[in-house]
């Protein structure tokens, strides 16, 4: 199995405080194949945050990789905050200052607000607050290029005081969809959604069903893990997931490179 989604404690939300070391070493412990480690990189978030620290962080996952090489495949990865604006030039300089494995694209504030705080859902209904969302998602992957997969797609749920039915929303959601599809980008299934005790998956089987119809074809699984305990988390559940919709691979990477494994 493959755990396309992990932080260590380079990333400024870390939970924890484990290290790219023990993280690779939980992944071996629980028998992955593979294990991406993509810290977060969010220039400009409108939150309290620490930076980066790209050249220690690089040197410990080229560690990692030689250290574990004959145990597990150590994938070079990174999780970009975008938004619109100067944000994504940073972005962009960050990909491509460096041979990258793999990047992950999300978005974790919509307007000039973290979506997990209340301060975002203020003045909104629950349905707006959920549209706003996928049409802030929907400007940034317009605009932004240099990633291969989209992150946590459906993320808005986890923090909704209420979420209306897929009906009422799934035409931003489509559009967002349509919008990776024609620029040959990915969505994963982020099994956080388990640890939280949210019953809805991350993205739903309707959404990963509408992502195939649309003619996606990349799907990665990750855990979204802060922590050596969450480490390989459920990816059982979303090969499952990945069945159910009708897909007979997962997809993984090498230098920016996809590859389907059969499940």
């Amino acid at each position: 199995m493959y755990d396309y989604h992990t932080h260590s404690n380079f990333s400024y939300d870390h939970i924890g405080g484990n290290s790219i070391d023990e993280l690779v070493r939980a992944a071996i412990s629980a028998g992955l194949d593979e294990i991406a480690i993509t810290d977060h990189y969010d220039p400009n978030f409108p939150a309290d945050e620490a930076a980066l620290d790209f050249p220690a962080y690089k040197r410990q996952i080229a560690i990692a990789r030689e250290k574990y090489k004959d145990q597990i495949c150590v994938i070079a990865g990174i999780e970009l905050g975008i938004r619109p604006g100067q944000t994504m030039e940073s972005c962009r300089a960050e990909v491509l200052s460096w041979p990258y494995d793999f990047v992950i694209a999300s978005v974790h504030s919509a307007g000039e607000h973290p979506i997990h705080r209340p301060s975002y859902r203020a003045g909104k209904t629950p349905l707006e607050a959920i549209r706003f969302y996928y049409e802030w998602v929907l400007t940034c992957v317009e605009e932004y290029s240099d990633f291969d997969v989209f992150g946590h797609l459906n993320v808005i749920e986890r923090y909704a005081e209420g979420i209306p039915d897929e009906s009422e929303y799934m035409d931003c959601v489509e559009a967002v969809l349509a919008a990776l599809v024609a620029k040959g980008k990915g969505i994963e299934i982020n099994t956080s959604n388990y640890r939280y005790g949210q019953e809805r998956t991350i993205p739903t089987l309707s959404m990963l069903k509408l992502y195939k119809e649309l003619g996606g074809q990349i799907v990665t699984t990750g855990s979204d893990s802060h922590g050596i305990k969450f480490v390989g988390r459920d990816l059982d559940k979303a090969e499952a997931l990945l069945k159910a919709a009708g897909f007979k691979y997962v997809t993984t990477y090498r230098a920016r490179v996809p590859s389907f494994r059969p499940l």
